[in-house]
């Protein structure tokens, strides 16, 4: 086990204090409070389900995709440094009337996740409940419609791998 030196984590916590300081002074401060996705809740709700992991979205996620941007722009690709710099300039850079535009954003981008989520939910509550068995001729199409119940019944290995006729 090896123990960690205290003058090293000095010196590592003085550099990236220093590269959080550059960070924050080379971000470009015109852009990073103008509202994503030209502020289209639709749009924003989509990103999030094709692109993040995020369940509930928040004002600050959407304004931390600016700083994420500015991240690429200056090469910065340290996630704990974007993380710090997103707290600071949304304690201290963004007035409260922009995180309210944030917050709305986000907020309407839940909502239509949320209508999406419970649509599929009821969708498939309602296919989970159907309970007619559709009558096909072939075995693949009889397992796709109604299941594979009967699919260790056969102890013929080639109709399990080739499929047979119900004529049979």
């Amino acid at each position: 086990m090896t123990s960690i030196n205290s003058a090293q984590v000095i010196k590592n916590n003085s550099f990236y204090q220093y590269e959080l300081k550059n960070f924050l002074k080379y971000l470009n401060y015109d852009i990073i409070p103008l509202i994503p996705f030209e502020n289209d809740p639709k749009k924003v709700a989509t990103h999030v389900r094709l692109f993040t992991e995020i369940n509930i979205l928040t004002g600050k996620d959407v304004f931390k995709w600016n700083i994420e941007e500015e991240a690429k722009r200056l090469q910065v690709h340290n996630k704990r440094l974007i993380d710090s710099a997103t707290d600071i300039v949304w304690q201290s850079e963004i007035t409260c009337s922009q995180k309210q535009r944030f917050e709305s954003l986000s907020n309407g981008a839940n909502d239509i996740n949320q209508k999406m989520r419970q649509a599929v939910e009821d969708t498939r509550n309602s296919i989970s409940q159907i309970n007619v068995t559709q009558e096909t001729d072939l075995i693949l199409p009889d397992y796709f419609y109604n299941g594979t119940t009967k699919f260790n019944e056969s102890s013929n290995m080639d109709s399990l791998i080739l499929g047979y006729s119900k004529e049979y």
